[in-house]
């Protein structure tokens, strides 16, 4: 958990990211299935676990468990959290209220907006213009894993108990008052509920299977963008050049690995005050939540011609595309949660530093791609805006 640590594991787990993905596109999917797999398999278990493993013995189990890693704390720590923290003025006992319970809503959408992810490999997918499979792979997506949170939130809840899991949460990460000998995340105190290595093993490989597909995924988005902005000519031409041996974008995944796997970890990791300015990165992403979902619904009139040799354009609400609707909830939704983002500090987010860095980050990037679009015009003769006016074959 040192910053070294950290930021060698973070190499480590980028080269790794980076020879699958150069080496080719079909070992990273045969990986995928491995650690797609390794999570159901670990989710099962850990299900399982809290599903019969009474209150009580969880209580017992956990004051155990610090006992030995903390010999100096209280011997009822269970209690003793929940007593702290209502000595601190903390309630968790509170009468409920639609307003805090829609509040949580934007904590969720940082693990269900992962599902929109999809689409930086759908370039990558036959018949990716089939609504069907697009409705299968996000709706779907969305769906299930809504369901599997909803059930793990339950399962979770119901034998570590709603009081314990407010007052230690309020502990950790909203006042920081208290120093927890084991932070209260789910895949921590299922451990402590068994004494068996291999039902231990089983609850905790799919864990960091879990955490090895979000650096994959997150480099397969990073560098099919930038491979489709340098087609594009917005970035160099060397970014989108494609090995002859292995069919890959060599020089994209590298300058990635580079980039962010090395330098940006090292600073994230090793100069002071720095993370606190990467905050609003989740704001950042409901941004694009918002811009994708108006482009959606402003699509059946800026480009009539592409929407209507779409399969979506045969459903509408008497005359009002389907799209049109869905677009327009859904950039309502997320401009929602980005109000909540920016408003409410216990989120994490709403820190004006931070704000203003990415706020910098778009605007700078807005003026790049202005005069780049420029120079490639009047310079090269070539008008990038017709990329955006018509659909490549699949």
């Amino acid at each position: 958990t040192t910053p070294l640590g950290i930021w060698i594991t973070t190499i480590a787990f980028g080269l790794l990211a980076t020879a699958t993905l150069i080496k080719g596109f079909r070992l990273f999917v045969r990986i995928q299935w491995v650690m797609w797999y390794g999570f159901l398999l670990s989710y099962a278990v850990i299900i399982g676990l809290l599903l019969t493993t009474p209150h009580a013995k969880f209580i017992a189990e956990f004051n155990s468990a610090v006992s030995k890693i903390a010999p100096n704390s209280p011997s009822d720590y269970y209690s003793y959290v929940i007593n702290y923290e209502k000595s601190q003025g903390f309630n968790p006992n509170t009468s409920f209220s639609w307003a805090a319970t829609l509040g949580v809503l934007p904590i969720a959408l940082t693990s269900l907006g992962w599902v929109g992810y999809a689409q930086y490999q759908a370039g990558e997918i036959q018949q990716a213009s089939s609504l069907k499979k697009q409705l299968f792979i996000n709706l779907g997506g969305a769906v299930t894993s809504a369901i599997m949170m909803a059930l793990l939130a339950f399962a979770f809840t119901r034998t570590v108990g709603y009081d314990w899991l407010a007052a230690a949460a309020n502990a950790s990460f909203i006042s920081a008052n208290l120093s927890m000998p084991i932070p209260p995340w789910f895949s921590n105190l299922v451990v402590v509920m068994t004494s068996s290595p291999i039902l231990i093993f089983l609850a905790t490989v799919g864990v960091f299977l879990n955490a090895l597909q979000v650096v994959y995924n997150v480099y397969v988005g990073q560098t099919r963008m930038a491979l489709a902005s340098s087609m594009d000519r917005i970035l160099p031409e060397w970014v989108s050049r494609v090995s002859s041996r292995t069919g890959t974008p060599v020089n994209a995944h590298l300058l990635f690995f580079v980039l962010g796997g090395i330098i940006y970890s090292y600073i994230y990791n090793f100069v002071p005050g720095w993370i606190s300015l990467t905050l609003a990165v989740t704001a950042v992403a409901t941004v694009m939540y918002i811009a994708t979902s108006l482009a959606a619904a402003l699509l059946p009139f800026r480009m009539k011609e592409i929407y209507n040799s779409a399969e979506i354009s045969r459903f509408r609400f008497g005359s009002v595309p389907l799209i049109t609707i869905a677009g327009a909830i859904s950039a309502a939704f997320s401009a929602w949660m980005l109000y909540y983002y920016l408003t409410v500090p216990a989120l994490g987010v709403a820190y004006l530093p931070s704000e203003l860095l990415m706020l910098a980050i778009f605007v700078g990037w807005l003026v790049y791609f202005a005069v780049r679009r420029w120079y490639v015009k009047t310079k090269l003769g070539i008008d990038i805006d017709s990329a955006f006016r018509q659909i490549p074959p699949d």
